[in-house]
């Protein structure tokens, strides 16, 4: 019982970190996590204190640093633990995390978050919870399972049920098969995947994900191929040196 709840709570978390993410990365770029997108605020949770998250996350990322004694580049948001989370969903909601939701009442989801805060903390420092408690987490994440837009979950089933190298070799064979479509002209499908794909796969190396080579793709689509013979879309594969990136990315994950 307490083993189940403790994945569903890693399942909650990192779906609540995995959509954040998709969807900054799709609406903003890459560099989203900053004080002019997320400005202090004052918190709900903590009796109106003001809260700076971002200065949180960074001082949490430092300290990280130095006991571990090195700098790693993994994404701020993944030093973001539930009840932050539930902060940012909830204060953000209006702006941009309501469009995560298949739902738009911010009500058909915080509360159930909010409901296993403490159950949480109970199972992350090893202390036993009742029954209740129990399925009020599986509620919580068939909750989130049934009203997050799939659209920014693409490839969290691959982190949750497939080991690393089976992430690495799925990343490799899907830019195979982008390459291949780049080399004979064709459209690239389901760019939305390759791109959460490619950013698992950076999260699992502790590295920053640089989403260029997904804009590039999808104006590279948007060029009609078929008007001048594709000269247009040649010139653009090598302006960007659009297959030297994919080739140093299979490069990566073949070598990973």
């Amino acid at each position: 019982m307490q083993s189940e709840s403790y994945t569903d709570i890693f399942i909650i978390e990192n779906m609540l970190r995995f959509a954040f993410h998709n969807y900054f990365i799709d609406n903003i770029g890459q560099n989203y996590f900053t004080e002019k997108i997320f400005p202090p605020y004052k918190s709900k949770y903590a009796s109106n204190k003001l809260i700076d998250i971002v200065d949180i996350v960074k001082k949490r990322k430092k300290m990280s640093d130095f006991f571990f004694d090195q700098k790693n580049d993994v994404l701020y948001l993944w030093y973001l633990d539930l009840p932050i989370l539930i902060e940012l969903y909830d204060n953000y909601w209006e702006e941009h995390t309501n469009q995560l939701f298949k739902v738009k009442n911010k009500d058909q989801i915080i509360p159930f978050l909010e409901n296993i805060k403490s159950p949480r903390n109970d199972i992350a420092h090893n202390r036993p919870i009742n029954e209740e408690n129990v399925n009020l987490i599986h509620t919580a994440k068939i909750i989130l399972e049934k009203n997050c837009k799939k659209r920014y979950l693409k490839a969290i089933d691959i982190l949750f049920n497939e080991s690393n190298n089976a992430i690495n070799e799925e990343v490799v064979s899907q830019l195979n098969s982008v390459k291949e479509n780049i080399n004979n002209l064709n459209v690239v499908k389901n760019t939305e995947l390759l791109s959460q794909l490619i950013s698992t796969f950076f999260i699992i190396r502790n590295e920053v994900y640089d989403n260029t080579i997904i804009i590039y793709l999808n104006k590279y689509n948007s060029i009609p191929k078929n008007k001048d013979f594709g000269q247009a879309a040649e010139r653009f594969i090598e302006s960007k040196q659009l297959i030297n990136m994919i080739d140093h990315l299979i490069k990566l994950g073949e070598n990973s």
